[in-house]
């Protein structure tokens, strides 16, 4: 009888040797390294094209406001009071929140201090109830690539990443709010109110505290408009990214903590009570919470900067060496942060006549 020579299919099949899989698995991490970093390079410019976005939206809002009341919006309303990022709510899409607060009332005192997400543990005044506790934290203040592992809301109040650019003349303060308003040259500034404090018969347009208080039954108007800025609107930064340390990110630190420490320049985020400025006398907090500085201060850089020191806070970013500065126009630039000082100083002075080309 002849049997088959066909081989059995039950036989032993040849399975993969130690060195194949070692090679396969070779193969895979080379593709994963190779990968990897497009995949992240791809996450952040997305993050940085919304980051761009914002500031377009926020330059569409300016202009609305310019429209609506001829005149950019104010960069506060006074000492202690609301500023731009409340002013112009009802042109972002927030007419509720702007509708709930008193707007000249105050930004800031008796505001509730209250832990990472807890319970308020102070009483507060309307501003405060409606912006304290991360309410007044919108998606488009804050920069997605800063907040890419969620918003950490500040442990005093709402947080953004945007700064005011204001410039001034007065020497040691030539960013702050709360120096005597005419010598200030930003395109954003202290609100205008008609109020005759020396009895002259001429409304006095200094920022006092005497003019502050009676804002609220004198009301108040935009100081410039776009005839003022004779730099050209393209030319003139009005808003910019502000630099907050990854420390202060993580921890929710700003001006004051919780139990009233202060922190160091560094670790005080700056990120907090950007509704509201205190816009009066030395040691206000106008240059910390709603402007940048535009002279002596380098661009920060990502994630923690030495260069900020206990010197102040600083405008910057945590996108990989360029800042995004908003202009007069709308228009949004990438500016290097190794760009020097006098050519930040010339963006936030609107009527120096040195005009700066940027691409």
């Amino acid at each position: 009888m002849l049997r088959s020579c066909r081989p059995s299919s039950s036989g032993n099949r040849r399975g993969f040797t130690l060195v194949e899989l070692l090679v396969v698995i070779a193969i895979i991490g080379v593709l994963v390294g190779l990968l990897l970093p497009a995949v992240q390079q791809a996450r952040e410019a997305a993050r940085t094209a919304n980051c761009r976005n914002n500031l377009r939206q926020l330059g569409i809002a300016v202009h609305q406001f310019h429209d609506a009341h001829e005149g950019f919006p104010p960069a506060t309303l006074g000492d202690g009071k609301l500023t731009f990022w409340a002013i112009i709510l009802p042109f972002v899409d927030q007419q509720s929140m702007y509708d709930r607060l008193d707007i000249h009332g105050s930004g800031h005192a008796g505001h509730p201090i209250s832990t990472l997400g807890g319970p308020v543990v102070a009483a507060a005044n309307q501003n405060a109830q409606v912006l304290d506790g991360g309410t007044g934290t919108l998606s488009l203040y804050v920069c997605p690539t800063r907040r890419r592992s969620g918003v950490v809301n500040s442990k005093n109040s709402s947080v953004g990443d945007y700064a005011i650019v204001n410039w001034s003349t007065s020497g040691a303060g030539e960013w702050q709010f709360h120096r005597d308003v005419t010598t200030h040259r930003g395109v954003l500034q202290v609100a205008k109110a008609d109020v005759d404090i020396n009895g002259n018969g001429v409304d006095d347009n200094l920022q006092t505290p005497t003019a502050d208080m009676l804002e609220s039954t004198k009301g108040w108007r935009p100081r410039t408009d776009a005839s003022y800025v004779t730099d050209g609107l393209s030319k003139t930064a009005i808003l910019a990214e502000k630099f907050v340390s990854e420390k202060s990110i993580r921890t929710g630190n700003d001006c004051c903590h919780a139990n009233g420490e202060i922190g160091t320049a560094e670790e005080r985020g700056r990120d907090g009570y950007i509704y509201w400025n205190r816009a009066n006398g030395p040691g206000g907090y106008g240059e910390y919470w709603i402007s940048g500085p535009t002279r002596d201060r380098p661009l920060a850089q990502i994630p923690n900067d030495p260069k900020i020191g206990t010197s102040g806070p600083a405008l910057g970013s945590w996108h990989p060496g360029m800042v995004h500065f908003l202009m007069g126009d709308g228009s949004v630039k990438q500016v290097s942060v190794s760009v020097s000082t006098s050519i930040i100083s010339d963006l936030g002075n609107a009527v120096d006549g040195e005009i700066v080309e940027l691409p």
